[in-house]
């Protein structure tokens, strides 16, 4: 930061004078790189700020226009890294290409990887760029494939009254489709917020693919025609123009740490980034859903539930820090580096290629991915196809939800990876075949793909998404989330194993919204708990899944969670032993499929020593005793929670 400090002093000017030299600065490291391996290139580091910043080394650097011009334009390598002459194409004949640079969207110089097109050799002026998109003439051009508005709206300006100008529906003002008759003692005006408060359940896990409610009738639920978000905006994955980098090595310049929910919405010349959008666009419907659920928890005889969702959401609840690759089509996060975010935005293509590059999430995950049935599968269309493939439940309060919407799946989940669960779940099912010994207490096959319907109001509790991990595409309408980081939570275990759902984050949780078609992504392993709220009707599609190259935590992550008495909320939980036999015997036929980059003797050897420790979890040191143990904690820990609520608003 004195650093930082000290640029800004010397140089104020942005533009005109800070960014040449440090250009100047970049380009000499990078061509120092090329040629001594001790010293990093752009391609490795695209900023080491102890380096880069040192106000000596900037006064000194001379900046040379057309040498940079050089670098951004061409395409034969033809350019000089050294004084003697010597050419790039010459150093690197094989990769010259993955050397060559562009500008960045603020005009620096940055790594130009192997697919991605040469810059423009136009020069970067100090323009505003309120959508927050690439001002550079080179991230313009790799936003230019896909032609559409992109969801987070970045401008945001007051007119002479001071208004900020929202087309989003609110709370108040959302209105019902007009050929859709709904019941009159199901108006909103009638029921209020809270009325659905406790009917309807997110998540995979206990209840996922089980709605305990009230059947509506058609025309009882209908879609909010004005909470459709625009189209999303994204490098074209067909285009090729995204380069892989890893996480690891990329650092932004920007702090967004003080933007709260009660926030007045944020105006600036400046590009903002994807919490300050995200706060100014949905701030009227933000405000008033909380204002709703403060008043109607304060209110006399308010329930558990209604109590609980006011402490998850409040005027006080801090936005997630946000981390966006500086490369990427889409703002930047608040975030400095993607080690400091809560949540990481990326596109489809961006999340893909960190995949195929053996990357392991250690964040929760927002993906910004256009599909072809966006807009297809709204509330009402959903509520046409429950009724026609469910039948009359009579006084039955649980209705089986499974997926119903059959509606695209983010292509990062459709990778091998990912799909292991899926393997596990036909291999356990098979086995289970004419054992009439066992019951079969969970339909884990439901959980591994599900929809979720709710209705304004709608909260879920507190879950976890620990021995599994969780996807939830939203197909309509608007969702808040608020998840409590792993690192926050870690000395309250054991009040969130004795409380479960109703455990409450006491000021920890940060708050993000999914608009539509986003797809919330949180990694098997990770000990986040996090709570679901609808500010307006809308339908969800979601599943569960397993990480092949990250088998180990997630076994650390079960045994954790069985030990500390969660195992009830997790469907996997009751067929574990046997998901663990089979796992082990995929891994030892196939153990290049799940090691990544750690040798095999290594790799075998924590997995072994993930194993062993689930048998003192049993009664008699047997690992198969594990599943009538989980069923017992389970039951135990149901009739415990019924107990402490004492209400019909407690979901199951």
């Amino acid at each position: 930061m004195n650093m930082l400090r000290a640029c800004a002093a010397r140089y104020p000017r942005f533009f005109h004078d800070f960014r040449p030299r440090l250009n100047s600065v970049l380009l000499e490291r990078h061509r120092q790189g090329i040629q001594n391996r001790r010293v990093k290139t752009l391609n490795e580091a695209p900023l080491q700020p102890h380096r880069d910043f040192d106000i000596i080394t900037l006064t000194s650097a001379v900046p040379d226009e057309n040498v940079e011009t050089s670098w951004i334009t061409s395409e034969d390598g033809h350019v000089l890294v050294d004084a003697a002459g010597t050419l790039l194409k010459d150093v690197r004949p094989n990769h010259y290409r993955m050397h060559l640079l562009r500008r960045d969207r603020y005009g620096l110089l940055a790594a130009r990887g192997e697919e991605c097109a040469p810059s423009s050799p136009q020069a970067i002026e100090p323009t505003t760029n309120p959508a927050g998109f690439p001002s550079s003439p080179d991230q313009q051009h790799q936003s230019s494939p896909v032609d559409v508005q992109g969801p987070i709206d970045c401008e945001s300006r007051t007119n002479s009254n001071g208004d900020t100008p929202s087309n989003l529906p609110t709370p108040s003002n959302l209105t019902t489709s007009p050929d859709i008759e709904w019941g009159s003692d199901l108006h909103e005006q009638d029921w209020g917020l809270s009325a659905f408060a406790s009917s309807f359940d997110f998540g995979p896990y206990s209840a996922c693919n089980h709605l305990e409610m009230w059947t509506p009738r058609t025309g009882q639920v209908t879609s909010d025609q004005n909470s459709t978000s625009p189209a999303h905006c994204f490098p074209d994955p067909a285009a090729g123009l995204l380069r892989p980098v890893s996480f690891g090595s990329l650092v932004q310049d920007s702090d967004n740490q003080g933007l709260r929910l009660g926030s007045l919405p944020v105006v600036s010349e400046d590009p903002l980034t994807v919490e300050e959008a995200l706060h100014s666009r949905y701030h009227d419907m933000i405000t008033t859903y909380i204002q709703k659920v403060s008043s109607e928890a304060e209110q006399t005889g308010a329930g558990d539930q209604r109590k609980l969702r006011a402490q998850w959401l409040s005027p006080s609840t801090t936005w997630a820090s946000v981390w966006t690759q500086p490369e990427s089509g889409l703002p930047r996060g608040g975030a400095r580096s993607w080690a400091e975010a809560d949540v990481l935005y990326l596109t489809s293509d961006e999340a893909v290629r960190a995949a195929q590059k053996c990357e392991v999430f250690r964040r929760p995950i927002v993906i910004k991915e256009k599909f072809s049935d966006s807009g297809m599968h709204t509330v009402h269309k959903f509520a046409l196809l429950w009724q026609a493939g469910t039948n009359a439940v009579g006084h039955a309060t649980t209705v089986s939800l499974r997926n119903i919407t059959q509606s695209h799946r983010p292509l990062l989940i459709m990778l091998p990876r990912f799909r292991l669960l899926d393997s596990l779940v036909e291999r356990v099912r098979g086995g289970d075949l004419g054992d009439q010994t066992l019951s079969k207490l969970v339909d884990i096959a439901s959980h591994t793909s599900f929809n979720t319907l709710s209705l304004t109001g709608a909260f879920s509790g507190a879950r976890l998404a620990t021995m599994s991990g969780v996807w939830m595409r939203n197909l309509d309408g608007v969702k808040f989330c608020t998840l409590v980081p792993e690192d926050a939570t870690v000395l309250d275990w054991e009040t969130l194993a004795n409380m479960g759902r109703n455990w409450a984050p006491n000021g920890k949780q940060k708050f993000l919204v999914l608009e539509q078609d986003d797809v919330l992504l949180i990694p098997p392993g990770l000990r986040v708990a996090y709570a679901m709220h609808s500010p307006t009707n809308g339908v969800m599609e979601g599943g569960i899944f397993w990480d092949s190259l990250n088998v180990v935590e997630i076994l650390h992550s079960a045994h954790w969670i069985c030990k500390c008495g969660l195992a009830w909320d997790e469907p996997i939980a009751y067929r574990l032993p046997r998901f663990i036999a089979e796992l082990e015997v995929l891994v030892k036929h196939q153990s290049d499929h799940f090691r990544g980059d750690r040798s095999e003797s290594d790799f075998m050897r924590a997995f072994e020593l993930a194993i062993s420790k689930f048998a003192d979890l049993g009664s008699c040191g047997s690992l198969l005793d594990l599943e009538e143990l989980c069923t017992f904690r389970g039951d135990v820990l149901k009739a415990r929670h019924q107990g402490s609520v004492g209400s019909s608003e407690f979901i199951h």
